[in-house]
């Protein structure tokens, strides 16, 4: 059975406390005054557990899901101060204190906290660059936001040993190619070489 089948994701238990309790110590430890839960999904279990907490907070239940912008719009009339928007069902690995001290220092609107994975294909991605409106550097760890690009899933090849179901075996990287073009895949990674489907005008055999 599904960990959410009879609960919301941030009420899923982690070493024996709701996963949103480590978010709250976290957003407490950083020093924040208030703290607002906006849920949709079974939310009754949320505004229960919410009035145990020792700090100040409430929830503002959402008639239909408007996901995370979409929340915070709701409230946008009550924000009127330096706020942090956290994910009620993941435990901050950063230290909130300093992501202030950065955003106050910075005199950013907005400050964003990111994360580096070995394999982007199941996340957003977020590009940055050395000034404002500037082109994006993959090498930087932090800069200006330059563009967003949503989760793709695509699938991605990392070696040349792969076969589809009743094609001949792959062997050399030609093929790899042969294969790879007559797939649904975007992309084929041969070595160091990576080919974009789409900017391939060479028909396969």
């Amino acid at each position: 059975m599904p960990l959410t089948k009879n609960r919301p994701k941030p009420m899923v238990p982690v070493l024996g406390r709701p996963v949103i309790d480590y978010v709250k110590d976290a957003m407490v430890a950083a020093g924040l005054s208030e703290i607002i839960v906006t849920t949709g999904y079974q939310g009754e279990q949320l505004v229960s557990h919410v009035k145990s907490w020792n700090t100040k907070s409430r929830v503002n239940q959402e008639d239909t899901p408007m996901g995370t912008a979409g929340s915070v719009k709701l409230l946008s009339k009550e924000l009127t101060e330096t706020f942090v928007v956290g994910s009620g069902d993941s435990v901050a690995s950063f230290d909130i204190e300093d992501l202030l001290s950065s955003h106050r220092k910075s005199g950013a609107k907005v400050t964003m906290a990111l994360w580096e994975v070995e394999n982007p294909t199941e996340f957003g991605i977020v590009g940055l660059s050395k000034k404002h409106e500037g082109d994006v550097d993959s090498s930087l760890e932090e800069g200006y936001i330059s563009k967003f690009k949503e989760k793709t899933g695509c699938p991605v090849i990392v070696n040349t040993s792969f076969n589809v179901r009743g094609e001949p075996i792959v062997n050399t990287p030609t093929d790899a190619f042969n294969c790879f073009m007559g797939t649904e895949l975007d992309y084929l990674v041969i070595g160091n070489c990576i080919l974009d489907k789409s900017q391939q005008d060479i028909k396969h055999e």
